[in-house]
């Protein structure tokens, strides 16, 4: 398994590089952010307003 070779990575991008983050459903946000606080990331609106759900693109087809 992919887990079991990688120990540590460490990925340095801003909020910027990022274009959007989809989530399955609204109810994953705030543990996603949470997550993202607990590795130091700066969480703001910018970057919850690249958020996506899986729903919105499902309800748009």
């Amino acid at each position: 398994k992919l887990n079991d070779k990688i120990k540590h990575i460490h990925l340095k991008f801003t909020i910027d590089d990022i274009k959007y983050i989809m989530l399955e459903k609204e109810k994953d946000l705030i543990p996603f952010l949470e997550k993202l606080r607990s590795q130091g990331c700066d969480v703001n609106d910018k970057l919850i307003s690249k958020v996506f759900y899986t729903s919105q693109i499902e309800d748009d087809l």
